[in-house]
């Protein structure tokens, strides 16, 4: 059983493997040329393989035909790999026919033709290994996009599609919905990610308060208008204990006047907002819960987040994206940011976990204050999410999917930790500072 969201890599000989159209070489050109000149002299279209579904094998049963080409082997599974580490682009010079107008034994030899053909069976980019995040790759987040509209698109009626999608929802199998729940969460991870490293940077102090938030829509594409910020990392011209020293004071060092800093408390609990709007259960809970519920657990997801972006960016404390420390850092020590990211790297947490541990904190029916109906919905959506992680749990940990499932579950109560010693300083900073600018966010999600 393996939980991602596409059919896993179908695989194939790879007959051709070494032959092509073109790679912007100048060698492509003879080479597709030697290949007309080999191919029969009248070919008739030829109908394409059928598609096949993997979830239409009988389960723990993986398939020996590769769709794509036709044979056996791991020949296509290596070609997908192999281009998409490379983002490599090709072009065919048949217009992308050559499934449909070559004989079997010659279409692999166009590599657009191929890669397409590997992409529209369902291979599944994100369960390539590699060494880099999958994020910083524009053709692996092409393809997950693009899918993600897909899906999007299927569940609109149409009389002229024919597709899985008519399948009825209650003959889906619970591995299947995991899988689309854990992508659907991969995506909005990476448009969150997105947004938080954008240029997208509004004065800390001009950002409303959650019931005006919430009621707006979510306002994560902005950063594709904007694009990332640029000038990061920032570098700091002082010392953390003089910052420190400065910060009581009243002060503000240097740095912290760069139009490249953000006020990352505000600008990240501005992000959790944005992420929890982008769930329907969001839109499904009365304004009064909603409310309530973001009040609650925004901070939770604050720090989580936070942890697993500096675990995510192998540093062993807690940092942001501009390079700068937390204020929290500076008041409670070096080991406290530490004692933050241990855990991710003891269980050697991934993120497909993370993104589920992140949904199930968000969905938080114990949130005093919610109605019966609240707690209801938020119940059965909590559990969607803790199904969907146990059962990846499983199909990658094996032996200790279990232990390794209450580890990841326990990550909650070290953000609770956390939150509680934030609000005990926040509180702190209020009486020593009572004149000091006081953000309506913040001071909603700290009360």
């Amino acid at each position: 059983m393996e939980i991602c969201n596409a059919p896993p890599l179908v695989i194939s000989s790879g007959k051709f493997h070494d032959e092509s159209t073109t790679y912007y070489d100048s060698n492509s050109d003879e080479r597709f040329e030697e290949a007309e000149r080999e191919s029969p002299p009248d070919v008739k279209p030829i109908l394409p393989l059928p598609i096949t579904s993997f979830t239409e094998l009988p389960r723990n049963v993986c398939p020996t035909t590769c769709v794509v080409c036709g044979d056996a082997a791991t020949g296509c599974k290596t070609f997908y790999r192999r281009t998409l580490l490379a983002e490599r682009n090709y072009e065919c010079k048949r217009g992308g026919t050559c499934f449909e107008v070559l004989p079997k034994e010659k279409r692999c030899i166009c590599r657009k033709c191929r890669f397409d053909r590997c992409v529209q069976v369902g291979m599944d980019p994100l369960a390539i290994q590699m060494n880099i995040d999958p994020r910083k790759n524009k053709m692996i987040m092409n393809i997950v996009g693009k899918r993600k509209i897909e899906e999007e698109t299927a569940l609109v009626p149409s009389t002229s599609k024919i597709s899985n999608s008519n399948v009825p929802s209650h003959l889906r199998s619970i591995e299947d919905i995991a899988e689309n729940l854990i992508d659907n969460l991969i995506y909005v991870e990476w448009k969150t990610d997105v947004f938080r490293k954008s240029a997208y940077n509004p004065p800390a102090a001009s950002l409303p308060g959650l019931a005006q938030l919430l009621s707006a829509t979510s306002n994560l594409s902005i950063a594709d208008k904007l694009g990332p910020m640029p000038n990061w990392p920032i570098e700091r011209n002082i010392s953390m204990e003089k910052e420190k020293q400065m910060l009581k004071q009243g002060l503000r060092p240097s740095y912290y006047n760069r139009k490249e800093k953000k006020h990352w408390l505000a600008f990240d609990l501005l992000t959790i907002i944005e992420y929890a709007k982008t769930f329907p259960i969001i839109h499904q809970l009365s304004e009064q819960d909603r409310i309530v519920l973001l009040k609650s657990v925004s901070l939770l997801c604050y720090n989580l987040q936070q942890s697993w972006f500096s675990y995510e960016s192998k540093s062993d404390t807690v940092i942001h994206p501009d390079g700068t420390p937390p204020l929290t850092m500076r008041y409670f020590g070096l080991e406290y940011s530490k004692k933050s990211i241990l855990p991710f790297m003891r269980d050697h947490v991934d993120k497909k976990e993370y993104c589920l541990l992140k949904a199930i904190i968000l969905c938080n029916p114990a949130t005093a204050g919610l109605s019966d109906e609240g707690v209801q919905l938020l119940t059965t959506e909590r559990e969607r999410y803790s199904r969907a992680l146990f059962l990846y749990c499983m199909a990658n940990r094996g032996l200790i999917g279990p232990a390794h499932y209450a580890a990841v579950l326990s990550l909650v109560d070290m953000i609770e930790h956390q939150a509680k010693r934030q609000k005990d300083m926040h509180l702190l900073l209020r009486i020593e500072l009572p004149n000091r600018c006081r953000v309506q966010l913040i001071e909603e999600v700290m009360d």
